[in-house]
C-alpha cells in the first residue's frame, strides 16, 4: 500500500509542480519526456526496475484497474512507458470537492437541513464535501445516488451494510476528526 501511494505521487508530482517536469526530463535523459517512466518511478521508490515492482502496473493491478494511474506510450517497452494521474484524481488529491463532471446527473447532494435548535443550516455548511454528503448518512437523513431507492425501501442485494446501518448523530463536515 505505501509503494502505490509513493508511485502516485511520483506520477502526480509534475501536476503540482511544475520544476519537477525539467527534473524528470534530466532523469529519464530526454528533456521532451517530461513525466516519470516506468522504471525511474521505481527506481525513485527504492525499488530495481527488473524486480517484482513492475507488476504494479499490470491492467489488474489497483491504481491502473482503478483509474488513478494512467499509463502512456503503449508502443514502447514496459520500463519505458510514462505514469500520469488523471486530472480529476489530482483535483481531489488536492482537495477539491466537486462531484465529478461525469457523475452529476447520477448523485443528489441534499442541502444541509437546519439546526433543530437554532434553526440556521451548520456552519461551513457551503464548504462541506459533496462526496461525503452524497455517501454518508448523518441525523438529516441518508443520502442516496439519484435514482436509487430511498432510504425507507429495502437495500438492494448487494448493497454494503454501511448504507442499511442507522445515521451517525454527527454532522458530516468533511474534515477528519
Amino acid at each position: 500500500m505505501a509503494l502505490d501511494v509513493e508511485l502516485l505521487l511520483a506520477a502526480m508530482a509534475p501536476d503540482i509542480d511544475a520544476r519537477f517536469e525539467r527534473l524528470y526530463g534530466y532523469l529519464n535523459d530526454d528533456l521532451t519526456r517530461r513525466r516519470p517512466a516506468i522504471g525511474l518511478a521505481l527506481e525513485l521508490c527504492g525499488l530495481p526496475a527488473a524486480g517484482s515492482g513492475r507488476f504494479r502496473f499490470q491492467p489488474s493491478a489497483p491504481l491502473v484497474a482503478g483509474g488513478l494511474l494512467e499509463i502512456g506510450d503503449p508502443e514502447r517497452p514496459l520500463l519505458s512507458r510514462t505514469l500520469r494521474v488523471p486530472d480529476r484524481v489530482t483535483a481531489h488529491l488536492l482537495g477539491d470537492d466537486e462531484t465529478d463532471g461525469r457523475l452529476r446527473g447520477l448523485v443528489h447532494v441534499p442541502a444541509p437541513a437546519a439546526s433543530r435548535t437554532t434553526g440556521r443550516r451548520p456552519t461551513g455548511s457551503r464548504r462541506r464535501s459533496p462526496r461525503a454528503a452524497a455517501w454518508c448518512t448523518c441525523s438529516t437523513g441518508a443520502a442516496t445516488p439519484r435514482g436509487w431507492p430511498s432510504r425507507r425501501s429495502p437495500p438492494p442485494a448487494a448493497a454494503p451494510s454501511s448504507w442499511t446501518s442507522r445515521p451517525s448523530r454527527r454532522p458530516v463536515t468533511g474534515r477528519r476528526s
